[in-house]
């Protein structure tokens, strides 16, 4: 569970690198829009922009110092973290425009990473909560947490190739093998890793009860 939370707490922090300066940035180019409308809109952007830099540096704080308010703080980052790729994995497969099927599977691999690790931040967050039991009751959830969050990154994945595979069969009536190949195989390592993930739970789930019988 340790190795999950300084995980999360260096991936808030980088999060919170990468939003507040682009929001300093673009604060300081607020001062020079002369249409009223524009410049509304612009410190609306910046001030969000700027709130969420504050709850990533705030997860990232609580988390590497251990604070026992910290899985309040990594729901709330995990959320705000989720908004952009999440509208994007929902935008991108069903865009008409023409795509490259590999070029399609890089980008969508690149936001689904995201999006799994910001779900598994807020599993983690919720999880956390039992840290007040007694050691040997806590249930240690990081290993089920890091397997579901590789599992959700590759459904992502399957399932938008598989959007874009079904598109292109009715759009040419045919698809190329290879897609068919990668599509395969994606699907095979997903199923693998979730029969992984339900033995992983099912094994914990004994150890628990064990536990507790005695």
């Amino acid at each position: 569970m340790r190795t999950l939370r300084y995980l999360l707490a260096w991936y808030f922090f980088l999060l919170c690198i990468l939003t507040a300066f682009p929001g300093i940035l673009f604060g300081l180019t607020i001062p020079k829009i002369d249409d009223p409308l524009r410049f509304k809109i612009s410190i609306a952007m910046d001030v969000v922009i700027m709130v969420a830099a504050l709850v990533f540096g705030r997860a990232w704080w609580v988390l590497w110092h251990e604070k026992f308010y910290a899985r309040w703080w990594c729901i709330a980052a995990s959320v705000t973290s989720l908004l952009a790729p999440v509208s994007f994995l929902i935008i991108y497969p069903l865009d008409p425009r023409p795509k490259v099927f590999w070029s399609s599977v890089g980008f969508l691999s690149f936001y689904s990473l995201p999006a799994a690790i910001g779900i598994g931040g807020i599993l983690f967050g919720c999880t956390d909560a039992a840290r007040s039991l007694p050691l040997d009751l806590q249930p240690h959830f990081g290993r089920v947490i890091l397997d579901s969050v590789l599992l959700f990154h590759l459904t992502c994945i399957f399932v938008s190739g598989l959007v874009f595979c079904a598109r292109e069969l009715l759009k040419h009536r045919h698809i190329a093998p290879a897609y068919l190949v990668v599509i395969a195989l994606l699907g095979y390592v997903s199923l693998s890793f979730y029969r992984s993930l339900r033995r992983t739970v099912h094994n914990r789930r004994a150890e628990m009860k064990e536990i507790s019988a005695n």
